[in-house]
């Protein structure tokens, strides 16, 4: 839990903002309840990392498949 007044006030900041936004996200994430698409993230111990974004379902299974023969 915060303590200094600075972090208290960003706080209160935040749940305030929360507050505001919460019923415009509550009606974005209901949607239509389809995917629009797939975002993966692949993070390597070493740093690296590889990013895709699909909309077509076979076509992250064929970019899953590539990676893991990386």
């Amino acid at each position: 839990m915060a303590e200094s007044p600075s972090h208290k006030f960003g706080q209160m900041i935040g749940h305030l903002l929360e507050a505001l936004i919460e019923p415009f996200l509550i009606d974005f994430a209901k949607g239509s309840g389809d995917f629009r698409k797939y975002e993966i993230a692949i993070r390597f111990n070493n740093g690296d990392r590889i990013e895709g974004s699909f909309r077509d379902q076979a076509k992250v299974r064929e970019f899953l498949q590539f990676a893991a023969m990386q």
